[in-house]
């Protein structure tokens, strides 16, 4: 039986609530997970891998330091190209993706993996039904952004407006920055 629309939206204000006061605490948590397992593959995971999986793995590859191996893939349909609200913008940030054609994931890339970054708990439930991966290679892309907006996910903006994919797109800059900085500082631990 579906949940009657007004007490779905009151426990998705509650689960908000509950992860803003968290927001912090898993920040730092994931910060140092990251520079503690110091992972060489990197794979970003979204639904569709046509809109933030894209967009993030290209990014990551021009901000990353040198020497990881960065894919990524969704769990729909393999060939398809990023919206034309996506290409734009990401042409509006510097990143050109137009080639990309999307990939599924299969549970060959999650073992492959050293580090799995998914946008929300969609992405967690499809990677847990591939067979999953470790617990520790998990990260949600939204607990490294330095900003709380009042959502963990980075929701998806497939369907809307350039600037939903604008503001989707500068969030997912602020949280690989963030990742590429541990990144960075990983590599002075050693």
């Amino acid at each position: 039986m579906p949940i009657p629309a007004p007490i779905r939206s009151t426990l998705v204000t509650v689960r908000d609530a509950v992860d803003g006061h968290l927001h912090e605490r898993r920040r730092t948590n994931a910060i140092g997970r990251i520079r503690h397992l110091r992972p060489e593959s990197i794979l970003f995971i979204c639904l569709g891998n046509i809109c933030r999986s894209p967009y993030a793995e290209r990014v990551a590859r021009d901000r990353f330091p040198p020497g990881h191996t960065i894919t990524s893939g969704g769990f729909l349909k393999e060939g398809r190209s990023p919206p034309s609200e996506a290409l734009a913008a990401a042409s509006a940030r510097g990143i050109d993706h137009e080639d990309h054609r999307s990939r599924l994931t299969t549970d060959r890339d999650l073992t492959a993996a050293d580090a799995v970054f998914v946008f929300d708990r969609f992405n967690v439930r499809d990677v847990r039904s591939l067979g999953g991966t470790r617990a520790d290679r998990l990260f949600w892309l939204g607990d490294f952004d330095p900003v709380w907006t009042g959502k963990r996910a980075i929701i998806d903006p497939w369907g809307r407006s350039l600037s939903d994919f604008a503001s989707k797109f500068e969030r997912i800059d602020r949280c690989l920055d963030a990742v590429g900085l541990a990144l960075t500082l990983a590599r002075e631990d050693r």
